[in-house]
């Protein structure tokens, strides 16, 4: 220092000397008389226990336009448990400053004086375990470094002190911890509107915080968010229109949907970095893939790969090269399913109708059991509350009413639907209660009845209830008018052709067909049990 303060030195590189300490008061001295200096670079040694203390002379070159403290190693550094906050007084004339690996501190504030020249701020590689505060003073920093940062909280306050800064270099600074562990952290870069260069490179960001990048930064031209973890595509504000690229490398985006399209159009004359993302070439991506064949945006196509359907990987290019013939086999794979649902559906239908109409009183029967017993209806098994139901045509009503009254007499309980239905009831709920209630149930066979949509249904009924409780022998059938076996519906010729025909006397000359062996025989049929063999038709 002696031998360098006399003369008029511009430039003083001290990089890797060894050099474990610098005499403060030669330094002072130097510090004074060195009229000239306009570089000093203290690089690659290893400055003992002074640190950052010779600042204090810094002040002192008059005409020191840069200044770089860079990688010196500091073996017995000062431990804090606090945050400190930092005071400097730089030269006026001083435009870069570069402290680099070199801070090992917890820093809060930092507030620097005479720095209206500053330009460039560099504090790149510095292991601070935390930083808490912002800088004041140096509003006209243009350029700040603050890579590889290890605090893993970062204050949303940070930039606030750069109002002109115009770029930012954040480079695997941790920034994915610290926006999560940092509130408002979308709040980053507020006060940076005229920022033109941003790079979040390699900072294991999965989420970009909400609004970081929603600022009207309306010079700015380069974002670098590559080597992270983003899985979607960043959101930008409206008023950006000079951004010129944007560098999403190495990321895990899958695919862009509508939305981002749109922005990125909306962007202006944006050119996208993409390659080293898991992109997807399959069916669903299908307007993104149609969008990157006719859009000239992504610079690095030929080098942007995607997984397809059958989870190879290929070059993106040759996909879009051959776009039509994917989507053909996207129709083809969207439509061959659908055909066949649809005739599934459609075959899954017919059969069900046929099966409902071929088994629609079993079905109709079971969903009215199901009711019954929903009703806390109680079963009855031996014991009957009538010794037969009638069922008939209500056409024949007043031969029916001479029937009952002449087989009441005759000491049986009939149940009748004008008398025994109960209000409010629907009428099959009252035929199946009806049919539970009886022990025989008899069918008055008119042509009437024949043509009576009530009369089927209860035959239908009575011989699903026969067939499931086993009472194949409950069914007692009155022919009243002349009908030949032709004319009788399927469910009648089922039970005709297993039972013994008597009818009513109609003036033929038969033996025995009177009005009193008539009755004479549905006593008979009333008074027999139901383990007795075969149905009775009279």
């Amino acid at each position: 220092m002696k031998y360098l303060w006399p003369i008029c030195l511009k430039r003083l590189t001290l990089h890797d000397l060894y050099i474990t300490s610098i005499d403060l008061y030669a330094f002072e001295k130097f510090s004074v008389a060195s009229k000239c200096l306009e570089y000093l670079e203290v690089s690659e040694n290893i400055i003992r226990g002074q640190g950052l203390t010779l600042f204090g002379y810094i002040k002192n070159f008059e005409k020191l336009k840069v200044l770089k403290l860079l990688n010196n190693k500091r073996n017995n550094r000062l431990k804090r448990s606090e945050p400190k906050n930092l005071n400097v007084i730089l030269p006026r004339t001083l435009e870069e400053l570069y402290i680099e690996n070199d801070i090992h501190d917890h820093l809060c504030n930092v507030i620097f004086n005479n720095s209206l020249n500053l330009r460039v701020l560099s504090l790149k590689d510095n292991p601070m375990k935390s930083w808490k505060g912002s800088f004041n003073g140096a509003l006209n920093v243009e350029y700040f470094d603050m890579s590889g940062w290890t605090s893993t909280q970062v204050s949303v306050n940070l930039l606030y002190g750069f109002p002109n800064l115009r770029t930012l270099k954040a480079e695997a600074s941790l920034l994915g911890k610290g926006f999560k562990n940092t509130a408002n952290a979308g709040s980053f870069l507020s006060k940076s509107l005229k920022i033109v260069d941003i790079n979040l490179s390699f900072n294991k960001i999965t989420t970009i915080p909400k609004g970081l990048c929603m600022r009207p930064f309306e010079q700015l031209s380069s974002v670098n968010m590559s080597h992270n973890n983003l899985t979607v595509f960043p959101q930008f504000h409206s008023r950006i229109k000079q951004l010129k690229r944007i560098d999403l490398t190495f990321n895990a985006i899958t695919h862009l949907v509508e939305d981002d399209i749109d922005q990125i159009e909306k962007l202006g004359e944006v050119e996208l970095l993409l390659k080293g993302n898991p992109f997807q070439c399959t069916c669903k991506m299908l307007q993104f893939l149609n969008w990157l064949g006719e859009s000239k945006r992504v610079r690095d196509i030929l080098d942007v790969t995607c997984v397809t359907d059958t989870a190879s990987r290929t070059f993106m290019s040759e996909v879009i090269s051959d776009l039509k013939t994917f989507e053909i086999s996207c129709k083809t794979k969207f439509w061959l399913p659908f055909v066949v649902s649809i005739t599934s559906i459609v075959i899954l239908a017919i059969i069900s109708t046929v099966v409902f109409f071929r088994y629609k009183y079993a079905i109709e029967y079971l969903l009215l059991r199901i009711k019954v017993k929903m009703k806390n209806y109680n079963e009855l098994q031996q014991e009957y509350t009538y010794d037969a139901f009638i069922s008939y045509s209500h056409t024949d009503s007043v031969w029916v009413k001479q029937f009952h009254d002449k087989v009441n007499s005759m000491g049986f309980e009939l149940c009748l639907d004008a008398k025994d239905f109960i209000a409010g009831e629907s009428i099959a709920g009252n035929v199946i209660n009806a049919i539970d209630s009886s022990r025989k149930v008899i069918f008055i066979i008119t042509h009437d009845f024949l043509m009576s949509a009530w009369g089927s249904y209860e035959m239908e009924m009575t011989r699903m209830h026969a067939f499931q409780r086993g009472r194949k022998d409950m069914v007692i059938i009155v022919v009243k008018d002349k009908i030949t076996v032709s004319d009788m519906p399927k469910i009648l010729k089922s039970i005709w052709f297993k039972t013994i025909c008597i009818q009513w006397p109609n003036n033929d000359n038969l033996p025995y067909n009177t009005e009193e062996h008539f009755y004479e025989k549905i006593k008979i049929s009333l008074q027999q049990n139901e383990e007795s063999t075969g149905n009775v038709v009279i």
